[in-house]
């Protein structure tokens, strides 16, 4: 009688932790399965792949940072990663070679704000219950060690091209096209201490097309 309720006791802890492994597959599974997704619209035909091109976000999270406690509007939000482009036949070969030999990039790292604590900048899109965009965090270290919200800045409308410009090293230059002059500049003001934006007259556009 012994030996039998020993043998069901350890067929029910065997089966437990079959069943507690595969829903933990399962749940890793579908986190790791959400990737930003972009897809270039087949019209205006003469126009370039990248004023065509729309980006899907897919995360809850930026960083490990619940969106929430970035903007509480967001949906969803995603960085801009080059896997996404690599996915696509149509991203020319020019901008995936520029990027690998990091003249721009959708991360940028340094202590931007001269307080000698690591800064992050990452670049990407959104979405809220009326629309979305693009955007550009500034995160900085915790005490910690994780990352901590420190700037974001939002450009309403469409959830199209958002990079750095890498070889500019005293500002942040912020670019929403290639082959063209839609940027603007980020700049640490030290004796406001606070980030400004500087919008170029001849790098404004209108970003909600």
């Amino acid at each position: 009688m012994f030996l039998y309720l020993f043998s069901k006791i350890r067929f029910f802890i065997k089966v437990k932790n079959l069943l507690f492994h595969f829903i933990l597959i399962l749940f890793l599974g579908s986190c790791y399965s959400k990737e930003i997704k972009l897809r270039i619209e087949p019209e205006p035909k003469n126009y370039a792949w990248w004023l065509r091109i729309y980006f899907e976000p897919a995360h809850k999270t930026i960083r490990e940072i619940p969106l929430n406690k970035i903007d509480p509007s967001w949906k969803v939000a995603s960085e801009l990663t080059l896997k996404a482009f690599l996915s696509h036949h149509l991203i020319s070969k020019e901008f995936k070679s520029q990027y690998q030999a990091s003249k721009f990039g959708f991360t940028i790292q340094g202590d931007f704000n001269h307080d000698a604590r690591e800064d992050l900048g990452v670049v990407g899109v959104y979405i809220t219950e009326d629309g979305g965009g693009r955007f550009l965090l500034v995160l900085s270290k915790t005490e910690s060690g994780g990352w901590g919200k420190y700037y974001l800045k939002k450009w309403e409308g469409k959830r199209g091209l958002i990079y750095f410009d890498k070889t500019k090293k005293n500002n942040f230059e912020i670019w929403f096209c290639y082959h063209c002059d839609t940027f603007e500049i980020l700049k640490w003001n030290d004796k406001l201490r606070k980030f400004e934006i500087n919008h170029p007259e001849w790098g404004r556009r209108n970003l909600s097309k």
